[in-house]
């Protein structure tokens, strides 16, 4: 017997307001890597928990870890475009604008956080690039003003 878990969230538009979208990405992810990480720890391939290591004994690749999720939020931006193209949803559209702020943000900052969550030039481009073409496949046809400055402010950056 299947369990709702087995399941994938349904692809229904939510009705509640454009960041719970972006709840919703954040929480899959999370509920996704602990889960992952409760079967490596059941498997063996990772020691358990409280074993006498502290944070600094274990090897953990931060950079890879700042890529992987920039690419991740990339391609759930992507995903949302190629799902609402050309709606004009203003849900969809304001969860993909604050993922687009956020890498412009990263790129554009030299705070202490900024920095710290900064994946690699190129890479931070890259995701900049798939989320504002993400904006632009849902608002095509749309004319909205306010997307139209954004991309041109993104384009004409030196």
């Amino acid at each position: 017997m299947q369990t709702s878990q087995d399941h994938p969230p349904s692809r229904t538009a939510n009705t509640s307001g454009g960041s719970n979208a972006v709840d919703f990405i954040d929480a899959e992810m999370q509920g996704r890597a602990k889960s992952v990480s409760e079967d490596e720890a059941k498997s063996g391939d990772l020691p358990p928990p409280g074993d006498g290591e502290t944070e600094e004994d274990v090897d953990v690749d931060r950079q890879a870890i700042r890529q992987a999720h920039a690419h991740i939020v990339a391609g759930a931006c992507f995903g949302m475009g190629l799902r609402y193209a050309g709606s004009g949803n203003e849900q969809a559209a304001s969860a993909i604008m604050e993922r687009v702020e956020h890498f412009i943000r990263l790129r554009d900052e030299s705070d202490a956080i900024s920095v710290a969550l900064r994946p690699e030039r190129p890479i931070l481009e890259m995701c900049l690039c798939c989320a504002a073409v993400s904006l632009a496949i849902v608002m095509a046809g749309t004319g909205d003003v306010h997307v139209l400055k954004l991309l041109r402010a993104i384009r004409w950056r030196c």
